[in-house]
């Protein structure tokens, strides 16, 4: 564990508070003032709490690293004199949004933050490669007009490209402080396909692991394409995302072709059929205190919602809920004879022949190697079949993908992103029985994937794939086969670790 840097106060008339004894804590409360506790006193309690939930999880990009890293940052960061209810962390991460517009290359507008605070760094993400401008955790695409981007980044807001990347604009930042401050992450967006000026965010940083970590104030919504944010207050309080720590992100999507939006937090889903439309609660059944990993709409009938969900360690089930009946159908994801599956699989996808793709790591129990297989799973109740690759945890080989998307155009066809250091993005032709690198001179780390069909080539030669890395945004465009950076003008980001 590193050591909490001392509280340093850049703001005049900042000072420090004595910590008093450890007790119940919530970072995000603390954050905005609306408990006695210090911010230095809570992050050491939470820490304490992970270190005593994931014993293990010690690894660099692991629970406890990630948080402690976060913390240290954020400790010289906090006002502790800020207003009840206002944010403490708002005027610094204005000031960084301001100085990375000034310093990096790509940035073309220092309008912004105008206060006394001064810039300790991070500054600009700079490991190597040619993009570097900052993590992305997060993209959507307009199916209709596919140069019309949004972009989530770990750190810089809500980002937009009406030219394909050529020129990106933040819609985020130019609020209230308090609402999503100038490097606030965005780690997943949901626009509404028949109004697109209705866009929902998830605020924080979601990890390789599917945890969310560091600053988090949950779910905010604009009626206006960006020009004026909210929270959703009363998902808020539901989904307790205003949280700082690893925790289970909340995913939303809306259902396509039509305006009913879904969230999905820890084993808590719920519906909001339209904007004007109060939140209502689905009940998962079985979910057996286990969170639902992820979820996807049918790609031939999405009125079919399919949810990933663990059992135990041992075991997880696909629950497919049918929204035009209210009715729910349990299919498990079986594995080979002689594999057990280890901890719980991370990404779902969908292919347009109703099926289901997940990766699962397992423990060939014959000889006690590590394995993860790629699983098929039919919806309609016809099985598994699946691919098994040893997986060696050390070298981190054969290729291994975190982040999964079938190919529209063929069911063989799987795009991964690696999050290995030096290569970013994955393809596989034949059904997850291997990988190879389709990545460019850049940064490596996929972090998000977002796959588009122009027209239906059986080798997926035409399909559009958007990655989100930790040195922008990458595409593979129609009638390419390999992946360029589309970071351009205006892309303002960095990340805090």
């Amino acid at each position: 564990m590193r050591p909490f840097l001392t509280l340093l106060f850049l703001l005049a008339g900042c000072c420090i508070v004595p910590l008093p004894a450890f007790g119940q804590f919530n970072l995000a409360r603390v954050i905005y003032r609306d408990t006695a506790l210090s911010f230095e006193q809570a992050a050491r309690a939470q820490l304490a709490q992970l270190q005593a939930d994931y014993p293990s999880d010690t690894g660099e990009g692991g629970r406890i690293n990630a948080f402690s890293r976060w913390a240290d940052f954020m400790s010289s960061r906090v006002c502790t004199d800020a207003p009840q209810g206002e944010d403490q962390l708002a005027p610094a991460s204005k000031a960084l949004a301001n100085y990375i517009r000034r310093q990096w290359q790509y940035c073309q507008n220092s309008n912004g933050y105008t206060g006394n605070w001064k810039n300790l760094g991070p500054f600009i993400n700079s490991y190597g490669g040619t993009e570097q401008s900052g993590r992305i955790d997060a993209l959507w695409v307009d199916s209709t007009d596919r140069g019309f981007i949004l972009a989530g980044a770990n750190t810089g807001g809500l980002w937009k490209t009406t030219d394909t990347g050529h020129h990106w604009t933040n819609i985020s930042d130019h609020d209230s402080l308090s609402i999503i401050p100038g490097t606030m992450g965005v780690y997943d967006i949901a626009v509404n396909p028949l109004n697109h000026n209705y866009i929902y965010i998830n605020t924080g940083n979601a990890g390789a692991d599917d945890y969310s970590y560091g600053y988090a104030t949950g779910m905010a919504y604009t009626t206006t394409g960006g020009a004026g944010w909210q929270y959703d207050t009363v998902i808020n309080d539901i989904f307790l995302t205003r949280i700082v720590g690893g925790h289970a992100p909340a995913k939303i999507a809306y259902m396509p072709g039509t305006q009913r939006l879904v969230a999905t937090w820890d084993t808590m889903l719920y519906e909001k059929s339209s904007p004007t439309a109060a939140w209502q609660k689905i009940v998962v059944p079985g979910v057996n205190g286990k969170h639902i990993m992820d979820f996807e709409f049918g790609k031939s009938n999405p009125s079919l919602w399919v949810f990933l969900v663990p059992q135990d360690s041992v075991s997880t089930e696909l629950k497919v809920y049918n929204s035009s009946a209210s009715s729910w159908t349990s299919i498990p994801v079986t594995l080979p004879a002689g594999y057990t599956q280890l901890g719980s699989p991370i990404d779902l996808s969908l292919g347009a022949q109703d099926f289901a793709v997940t990766k699962i790591y397992t423990l060939k129990t014959s000889d006690g190697t590590m394995q993860y297989n790629i699983v098929y799973t039919d919806l309609s109740g016809g099985g598994s079949i699946f691919h098994t690759q040893q997986y060696n945890p050390l070298t981190r080989s054969p290729f291994n993908p975190e982040l999964l998307e079938v190919s529209p155009s063929n069911p063989s066809i799987i795009y991964g992103t690696f999050n290995d250091g030096y290569i970013s993005l994955l393809q596989s032709t034949d059904s997850g029985k291997s990988f190879q690198d389709i990545s460019y001179p850049s940064h490596a780390d996929g972090r998000s994937l977002v796959v588009h069909r122009t027209s239906n080539t059986s080798n997926g030669i035409n399909d559009i794939v958007l990655a989100g890395t930790d040195g922008g945004v990458a595409q593979k465009a129609a009638g390419q086969s390999s992946f360029h950076g589309i970071v351009g003008d205006g892309l303002c980001i960095t990340q805090f670790y």
